[in-house]
């Protein structure tokens, strides 16, 4: 029966943003006001949470379950306010993204945190660990 809803022919049926931002909130995401979504593909959307002035670039993958090992793992995807998610990027579990951060095309993130007001490169996004990187010294080029 929810495979009506989640093949993405059924999506492209329909693929304006405004109409998908719909249908996502119909079927249980969290998507703030003059959230643009160009991607069909979105599953578990109750564990999804998009804020307000958010661009997601078509052929886009925002996916909160993973295998890992032979367990399904359920994490939420959370994507703060004015934030952007280039084109062709997956965005798994785990992964939050604070309010005015970019992840630029063709990137992959998973389980990490993406400060605000950064824009991270990809694929993968590196692991943020929260320290503030070692200062270098006089004359060196590498950090200490």
């Amino acid at each position: 029966y929810l495979f009506v809803f989640t093949d993405p022919p059924f999506l492209r049926c329909s693929p304006s943003p405004p109409v998908l931002s719909l249908v996502y909130r119909l079927l249980g995401a969290r998507i703030g006001l003059n959230a643009r979504i160009g991607c069909p593909s979105l599953s578990e959307w109750d564990l999804v949470d998009i804020g307000s002035d958010v661009l997601v670039e078509p052929e886009t993958t925002l996916q909160p379950c993973t295998f890992e090992g032979r367990e399904l793992v359920l994490r939420r995807v959370s994507v703060g306010d004015r934030c952007t998610i280039g084109v062709r990027c997956h965005v798994f579990g785990g992964t939050t993204m604070e309010a005015g951060c970019e992840l630029l095309p063709n990137s992959s993130a998973q389980h990490v945190r993406i400060p605000a007001h950064t824009c991270w490169p990809g694929p993968p996004v590196p692991q943020h660990t929260g320290r503030k990187p070692a200062a270098a010294t006089p004359g060196s080029t590498r950090p200490r």
